[in-house]
């Protein structure tokens, strides 16, 4: 397995996680109607774009396909503000969960950060999602909970945070 900075020409690869992780993980959490229709062509505009300039990490399995991928920054949310730096996104397809590339692709994210000036971290996590649990073994601290709302219907969301994430590395 690697880990890498991706490319644009990624961007299509990545969606698929992406889409493939939501349908996998968010089974029976949320509508199945919206996890049907999540577009691969829509995800991969929205990543090309970003991946212009911002830095996303994917790993990659021994076949060099892109099995999962992390994203973070400065926090673009004003919960919790004293938490300056979010971790945006973090997907793996199923198959790779449970065995250690999720605690990569965090670090590399949180190592970015540190680099940056950022020595807080949080991270948004619907309170259905079995994987939160996930972000506790990595030491994160329940600081909030907030709701999003995602194709019309309102979810509880934890926020998870990490004071000083250079002492976590």
């Amino acid at each position: 397995m690697k880990i890498r900075i991706a490319k644009p020409s990624d961007a299509y690869h990545i969606a698929k996680v992406q889409i493939d992780s939501w349908q996998s993980t968010y089974k029976g959490i949320l509508s199945e109607d919206y996890l049907k229709d999540l577009n691969y062509k829509t995800k991969e505009l929205k990543w090309y774009n970003i991946l212009q300039n911002q830095t996303v990490y994917v790993v990659e399995n021994l076949d060099e396909e892109i099995v999962g991928f992390a994203h973070g920054g400065p926090s673009e949310k004003a919960v919790c503000p004293t938490f300056t730096g979010e971790l945006y996104s973090i997907y793996l397809l199923q198959h790779y969960q449970y065995q250690g590339l999720g605690k990569l692709l965090f670090d590399a994210v949180a190592s970015e950060l540190v680099n940056e000036g950022f020595s807080s971290l949080k991270v948004f996590v619907l309170d259905q999602n079995p994987s939160r649990l996930f972000y506790e073994a990595l030491g994160g601290k329940e600081i909030e909970v907030t709701s999003v709302e995602i194709h019309g219907i309102d979810y509880r969301e934890i926020v998870y945070g990490w004071e000083n994430i250079g002492t976590k590395l």
